[in-house]
């Protein structure tokens, strides 16, 4: 995982991706203003050409002014939000610590450099607000809880249902030599021929996991997936991800509830031990990736919520165009054309 994924490990990635394309736009448009030859060299009535299709023209300026309306628009959301989520929740000692060790955690593996320029990308003066970045992800998600908190029968319990939402976790025990046989009817199946050695790990984990020792610990000490180092978790699982996983473990994921593990699956890599660590609204709903998951598809509904919020606190639009056009995108008319 990058430090871009790391920082903005949880919700507003579209935001950032909507904001990482204006401003790289923006500053080509900029470069060709200052340096035409870079992008534009032709110029006509004293402006730069971007491209000319037939009669159709582009010019510097006209992308440029295009760019500022979206770009003042996402930059004006992006500070309203911050504020919203600042005021919605009291700073805890328990956020300060968690932000501390999670900023210091990072800086152990990626550059200051590298950290100062992706904390820009996504709005912060540098490397030096990192503390105030985790407060306000931890905030993000408490107001993110609390908003499908109250929506759980309109908006969350449907989306379980229909996505097949759960939480799992897995031990996986490698085999070296899995054979794929033709049966006669022309389907295949898997037969794996482990080792002493692999045989006897398997057996030590089902044997640990029969005698009621925790999962989490028995896959930190014996899985082969890079998730032991986590418990085995693999987090949240649904529809939309099941493609990732071999098909062998998706067959047996899928119909899992909170609770069960199964008996050792067999696929291309070796033997796979599954848990459902949760899958009823309750238990989901105190998991961040789930949290996360409900904002990204309901994201509109989402923005809304910090929109509402705003008001809420008295927090005003002082310019009548832009109040009128972010409003005008959060019904959904559009915006400007």
């Amino acid at each position: 995982m990058n430090t871009k994924e790391l920082l903005k490990k949880y919700w507003f990635v579209c935001l950032v991706a909507v904001l990482a394309v204006i401003f790289i736009v923006y500053y080509a448009v900029v470069d060709a203003q200052n340096k035409p030859k870079t992008l534009a060299t032709k110029q006509e009535d004293g402006q730069y050409l971007i491209y000319t299709a037939g009669e159709d023209k582009l010019t510097a300026d006209q992308l440029y002014e295009e760019l500022y309306d979206q770009m003042a628009l996402t930059m004006l959301y992006r500070q309203l939000d911050r504020a919203v989520i600042d005021a919605s929740y009291e700073t805890t000692s328990e956020m300060k610590n968690i932000a501390t060790n999670s900023a210091s955690y990072l800086l152990t593996m990626y550059s200051k450099e590298q950290l100062d320029s992706d904390l820009r990308s996504l709005g912060y003066s540098g490397v030096d607000e990192l503390d105030e970045y985790y407060i306000y992800m931890q905030k993000a998600t408490l107001f993110a809880r609390d908003y499908f908190n109250a929506h759980l029968e309109d908006i969350v319990e449907p989306y379980i249902a229909e996505n097949n939402s759960k939480v799992i976790s897995h031990i996986l025990v490698l085999v070296d030599n899995v054979e794929t046989v033709t049966n006669a009817d022309g389907t295949t199946t898997l037969v794996a021929h482990p080792t002493e050695e692999e045989q006897a790990k398997l057996d030590e984990v089902q044997a640990k996991l029969a005698n009621g020792e925790d999962f989490a610990e028995v896959a930190k000490t014996y899985s082969d997936d890079s998730s032991a180092s986590n418990g085995g978790s693999l987090g949240y699982y649904d529809t939309s991800v099941a493609s990732g996983y071999v098909a062998e473990f998706t067959a047996a994921a899928d119909p899992l509830k909170e609770g069960d593990v199964t008996e050792p699956v067999l696929s291309t890599y070796g033997y796979h031990i599954i848990r459902c660590d949760a899958s009823t609204t309750e238990s989901l709903m105190n998991n961040d990736d789930f949290i996360n998951k409900l904002v990204q598809a309901y994201n509109s509904d989402y923005t809304k919520a910090i929109y509402e919020k705003s008001q809420e606190l008295g927090y005003k639009i002082e310019d009548e165009a832009m109040r009128t056009e972010i409003e005008s995108v959060l019904n959904g008319d559009g915006g400007a054309e």
